[in-house]
């Protein structure tokens, strides 16, 4: 299984099979989120992608979903630390989250 060895500096992530985790860097394993279909991480700065997207997201869908973000206020910025944004669909829902280091991660995972 692969997973996400994310730099804490947030400069770079590449996608490698390891498991440890040091000072320097976090891993995390998005594909092993119950029921996920696919994943992007952006910077919060200006929503670029930092690693390839994975499964059923697409580019146009990872922009709008940054957009979306954007739009709800000042919530990328704001003082309190945002946990999590949740939007549901009947079939599936995208889920944000932000990190300390200046990523969003979105998973789409299939409706329960």
């Amino acid at each position: 299984m692969a997973k996400l060895k994310v730099s804490t500096s947030g400069n770079k992530i590449n996608q490698q099979d390891t498991t440890t985790t040091t000072k320097a860097s976090t891993t995390i394993d998005l594909e092993s989120i119950p029921n996920q279909i696919g994943f992007a991480v952006l910077r919060v700065s200006d929503g670029s992608l930092v690693c390839p997207i994975s499964g059923d997201i697409t580019d146009a869908d990872a922009v709008c979903l940054y957009r979306i973000l954007l739009e709800t206020g000042n919530l990328l910025a704001a003082k309190e630390d945002l946990v999590r944004v949740t939007i549901s669909f009947k079939k599936f829902q995208y889920r944000f989250c932000l990190s300390n280091d200046g990523l969003v991660y979105i998973v789409k995972t299939g409706s329960l």
